[in-house]
């Protein structure tokens, strides 16, 4: 199954959603491909999203503007795109993250491994950007949240993770240089960040 994300207008009657997160996949068959949004945000513009997949479930995530808090809030939908081609039928976490919403909550990414999943994005809870996660290691039944993933004085910035099992991998960027940091233990914990370019602030 091949499934890609990404934000778009929906006018198809009796929704009109500006900037909707949109999932196409193509689980009823290789020749036919779906897409869904969830309604439920109707009016909230959705502004990035991410996705990743085991080998039963997807997990979408997507960031938007919660207009009653004044806040960007991550949402998360997970399930099996075979036995439900329509996202909105899938498992629902909305709003997990820094509640109760105290802080801007941007730029999830997703990384998925057999029963476990994670996802890590920057907070300003601090007062700058760092890099928090939730995960799970149970298909999503439980979930921990607001795990420290990296946060020092400066902004860590534009997460990508990738799962193998239990192992989590990290890139990020701060102060003009990317960095790698890893969890062998689902998202828990996490070690020290290692700079992989050589020289100092060339990364953009």
């Amino acid at each position: 199954i091949a499934a890609f994300t990404y934000i778009a207008d929906i006018v198809y009657p009796p929704y009109s959603v500006p900037s909707a997160a949109v999932l196409t996949h193509n689980g009823a068959g290789a020749d036919t491909w779906t897409f869904s949004w969830d309604s439920t945000w109707n009016g909230r513009p959705a502004t990035y999203s991410s996705i990743a997949s085991t080998s039963t479930l997807f997990f979408f995530a997507f960031q938007y503007t919660n207009t009653t808090v004044g806040k960007e809030i991550i949402n998360v939908r997970w399930g099996d795109a075979v036995a439900q081609n329509d996202m909105e039928q899938w498992k629902n976490q909305w709003g997990m993250w820094e509640t109760p919403y105290t802080a801007n909550c941007v730029k999830p990414a997703v990384g998925a491994s057999g029963t476990n999943a994670i996802v890590v994005y920057q907070s300003d809870a601090a007062g700058n950007q760092d890099l928090m996660c939730s995960y799970t290691g149970d298909n999503g039944a439980t979930w921990t949240h607001n795990v420290v993933v990296a946060n020092t004085a400066s902004d860590e910035l534009n997460p990508r993770v990738f799962m193998s099992g239990s192992n989590a991998y990290c890139l990020f960027m701060k102060e003009g240089n990317l960095f790698l940091i890893t969890s062998s233990d689902g998202g828990a914990t996490w070690g020290t960040p290692l700079q992989i370019n050589d020289q100092d602030g060339t990364v953009v």
